[in-house]
């Protein structure tokens, strides 16, 4: 036997201080132009020094034109070896090696996973030299997508915020005692990553506008929305703004909340109605390093 023993410690939740300091994965996902990037111009300034958008989207530039929100564009479909290289070395250094140490990031946005996927997908291809994408490419992007995951949610134990935005999708799923299948919307991570994904995230919101015509961030499952919420005391919809959002979260971290495993596809409502998507985003430069837009609003700050 071992002279000194580890000792096993056994504390409660709310004895935990490192509790207090850890972020939630958070993915708001929805149709395209609805304005999924554009809603992190809700926060208010003091915590854009805090926030970074990693986009592979190429639509900061116009979606947050005007805001001095630090994002870091990166596409790895043109050149796959040298920005696979940079976002693995990203995730493997941040936060704390330069340059993302200077930066006191707590919120990082992924814009999008949807199409961090499909430039792995299409980089696969083109390295590989193939004129069409196999099975092949779909496996090996979908294995390095959960590797990137694994990473990303390592974060949170960092005190890190993630909030994954991605495009909606229509994914079969089988009806509880029955062999049919019904359509559902997913977060656009591909058919055989999609419940997996959802079971990794701590909160899912499918981003809609209400019949008021205000646009929501709606956590509830429905028969044909999947959502996620991790707390019993979580609110089901609400107005599609981070500051809300970061809030709430915050006060969870704090009030000794009582998490919940909600079933994916047990709807307890009916979806709100969904109308058409309005304008968004698209367009901006590649480099490695992280940018900003160049005004600040002149909107005065709110305190969270």
């Amino acid at each position: 036997m071992e002279k000194n023993p580890p000792k096993i410690e056994i504390r409660t939740a709310a004895q935990d201080a490192d509790l207090q300091k850890k972020g939630y994965m958070t993915c708001i996902y929805g149709p395209a132009s609805i304005g999924k990037t554009t809603r992190v111009a809700t926060l208010p300034q003091q915590y854009w020094p805090h926030v970074l958008i990693v986009d592979f989207e190429d639509g900061v530039m116009r979606a947050l034109h005007g805001y001095e929100i630090p994002y870091w564009p990166l596409n790895l479909e043109s050149n796959l070896v040298s920005a696979m290289v940079m976002w693995t070395k990203f995730l493997e250094e941040f936060p704390e090696k330069q340059p993302w140490n200077k930066m006191g990031t707590r919120y990082l946005f992924i814009n999008s996973v949807s199409e961090l996927i499909k430039q792995t997908e299409f980089g696969l291809q083109h390295a590989r030299k193939k004129k069409f994408i196999t099975l092949k490419e779909y496996g090996d992007a979908a294995n390095r997508f959960r590797e990137w995951l694994r990473a990303l949610k390592a974060l949170n134990r960092k005190g890190i915020h993630v909030i994954m935005e991605a495009h909606e999708d229509t994914y079969p799923v089988e009806v509880d005692g029955s062999t049919e299948k019904r359509a559902m919307l997913f977060p656009k991570v591909g058919k055989t990553l999609a419940k997996e994904f959802l079971h990794l995230v701590d909160f899912c919101a499918h981003m809609e506008i209400d019949s008021n015509d205000k646009r929501i961030f709606n956590f509830q499952v429905t028969n044909t929305i999947a959502a996620k919420r991790s707390f019993r005391n979580f609110p089901e919809q609400m107005e599609a703004d981070y500051t809300t959002l970061f809030t709430t979260l915050h006060n969870l971290l704090h009030s000794g909340a009582k998490p919940i495993n909600a079933p994916l596809a047990k709807p307890t409502q009916q979806p709100s109605s969904n109308q058409p998507a309005k304008t968004g985003a698209v367009a901006n430069s590649k480099t490695n390093q992280p940018v900003m837009s160049n005004k600040i609003n002149s909107k005065q700050p709110v305190t969270a």
